[in-house]
Parts: C-alpha cells; sequence; structure tokens
C-alpha cells in the first residue's frame, strides 16, 4: 500500500482505503468540505494493535481524532481483528500487503550476488545487527542518508544504498541474493517481507508480532533465536539448500488471492454495487496508481465533491510516486 495517499474505491457513496497514517488529514479535509456523509475508509494498521493500552488509544481516535471519518480497520491478524472488534470497532482481517505489486516484484533471472538481503530502516526495532555475522551482506534501507549508521550496529562491511530505489530497481536487487531478513520482535505487516516472497526469495526471521507470519508456509522460511550466530547458520543453510523460488512466489500469489477477494468483496458490499473489480484495482501498478490521490490534494479533492462524484478528476493518479 502507497502510504503517502489514500486509494478512491468508490464515489457513491465516499469509500476510501488508506494506512493509518492519513487519517487525521482525512479527517480534516472532511470536516473542511462540510460533506453530507462521512466517508468510509478502509484503514490498514501498520503498527501491531493487540496490547490493550494500544487498542484504548485507537479507541480514543477513532471516536474524537477521526470523527469526521466512517472507519472500518483492517487488522493484520486475526487477534487484532477479534480485540478491536471488542472494543466495539468495525474490523476486518485484511492484510495491508494484499497491494504489493505482484507485477513489479517478480522473479528474475539474475546472478545471486548476495548471501542475504536486508530491506529496513535503520531503526532499532529492526535488529539489523543480528545480521553482522553474515559476511556477505546487503542493505537497502530509507534511511540512506545515515548509511553509516550500519557501522554502528556491526554491518559496516554490508554493501548498503546511497540514493533512493525505485520499485523496479528494488526487485532486481532483490532477485540478487540467496534468500532475504525478517529480524524484528515487533511491528506491523511488513511490507518488505512480502516483497521479498513475490522475488521467490525464502525469508530467515526471528519470532515476531504483528502479522508477518500470515504469509508463511512451511516451506517459505525459517525462525531462528534472536541470536546473530543463528540468522548466519539459517542463511548459511538456505544458500546451501537453495528453494524453488517459483513455488514461494506461487503460494504468495494464493495468499495474496484470497486477501484481494475479500477486500474487493467488503468494498462492494458496503457501495451497494460493484464499485471495484480485480482488474481496475489489482491488474497492475498503472491500475493502482490511477485510484491513487495524494495527501496534499486530499482537501481540493473533498471540496469537489457534487454528491455523486469527486470532480476533482486531474488530482486522481500520479506518475512521480516515489517513496512507497
Amino acid at each position: 500500500m502507497l502510504l503517502n495517499g489514500a486509494y478512491i474505491l468508490s464515489e457513491k457513496p465516499i469509500i476510501l482505503g488508506a494506512g493509518e497514517s492519513m487519517l487525521s488529514a482525512l479527517n480534516q479535509a472532511a470536516l473542511a468540505a462540510k460533506l453530507p456523509k462521512r466517508p468510509v475508509v478502509l484503514s490498514a494498521i501498520m503498527w501491531n494493535k493487540e496490547p490493550w493500552h494500544r487498542l484504548i488509544k485507537i479507541l480514543f481516535k477513532t471516536s474524537f481524532d477521526y470523527r469526521n471519518l466512517n472507519l472500518h480497520w483492517l487488522g493484520n491478524t486475526q487477534g487484532e481483528v477479534a480485540r478491536l472488534r471488542t472494543i466495539g470497532l468495525k474490523a476486518t482481517h485484511l492484510h495491508h500487503n494484499l497491494f504489493c505489486l505482484d507485477t513489479v516484484f517478480t522473479i528474475k533471472p539474475m546472478e545471486k550476488k548476495w548471501d542475504a538481503i536486508y530491506n529496513a530502516s535503520l531503526e532499532p526495532y529492526k535488529r539489523i545487527d543480528l545480521a553482522a555475522q553474515i559476511p556477505n551482506l546487503r542493505l537497502v534501507t530509507r534511511s540512506f542518508a545515515q548509511a553509516d549508521r550500519a557501522k554502528e550496529l556491526g554491518c559496516g562491511h554490508a554493501e548498503i544504498n546511497t540514493s533512493w530505489l525505485g520499485r523496479a530497481d528494488l526487485a532486481e536487487v532483490l532477485n540478487q541474493a540467496w534468500c532475504a531478513l525478517a529480524l524484528s520482535a515487533e511491528e506491523g505487516g511488513m511490507v518488505a517481507l512480502t516483497e521479498y516472497l513475490l522475488c521467490g526469495l525464502p525469508v530467515v526471521t526471528t519470532p515476531s508480532k504483528g502479522g508477518r507470519d500470515v504469509w508463511y508456509t512451511d516451506y517459505n522460511h525459517i525462525v531462528v533465536e534472536p541470536k546473530a550466530e543463528a540468522v548466519r547458520d539459517a542463511v548459511n543453510y538456505f544458500k546451501n539448500n537453495p528453494r524453488d523460488p517459483e513455488r514461494i512466489r506461487w503460494d504468495c500469489l494464493q495468499t495474496m488471492e484470497s486477501f484481494r477477494q475479500n477486500y474487493l468483496s467488503l468494498v462492494n458490499s458496503i457501495a451497494g454495487h460493484e464499485a471495484v473489480t480485480m482488474d481496475s484495482l489489482f491488474k497492475d501498478e498503472k491500475a493502482m496508481l490511477s485510484k491513487l490521490v495524494m495527501e496534499r490534494d486530499f482537501d481540493e479533492l473533498f471540496k469537489s465533491y457534487d454528491g455523486s462524484q469527486f470532480q476533482a478528476r486531474h488530482l486522481v493518479g500520479t506518475n512521480s510516486l516515489n517513496p512507497r
């Protein structure tokens, strides 16, 4: 899911899809536009919400901070959904990685250059230090301006990007590793995890909370203790015992297809008609971008609503999207 905007899923009624970081801006835009009905927003949860103190916070925000929106929360785990429903919120188990671009992240016939790759911000929760004993390591990060921090984390030997990598370039880099890493103890659904699998990479992971395990099969991953030696040994195992990338990708696509079908069913049920189809939303990158409105355009978009459609159609979609 692109996190710097919202997807227009239906115009009558208004149904949008967005990450939770967009809710404040959407709420303010809805208030300023004085819409006759609160727009429905299917909000992806970007960090584990199972702990009760986070549930209380999300209940407060739904009731007050986002009161101009009709929110339906999309949980990455069944447990998250069950707890959200317990406190009276609308919620459905729909993992946000259903928006990963399966037509961009594909298997490519490329020579393997690295033992393992880790696509992660250089933040403590990503536990990059656990990769310190992997001799031939590739790091990809959005924190490229702080690339020197990798040295502080014991990974100064790793190759790391020093400028932004677009999605197509990232897919090529992923295909040059024997396996991929997922080392946090807690986060959200972890977009990078599904991108790994779409490229056919097996994953070395630590136990975690947040929902990335939804994508695991008995073939595509190894769970290890959060110790550098254990991570290193699992990477060596995958390098010496390669997995079938086609099987890994196929299994991932089956999980994605199921989530996407359920997402479409939810949208169309709320709309009361067929507002979106598999092709109109998920056919390829162009289809997804055609539904997207950037955060900076929320105010003008809502103010252009005439009761049945948005008049500011020129705002929808862009060819200049880079960070995801």
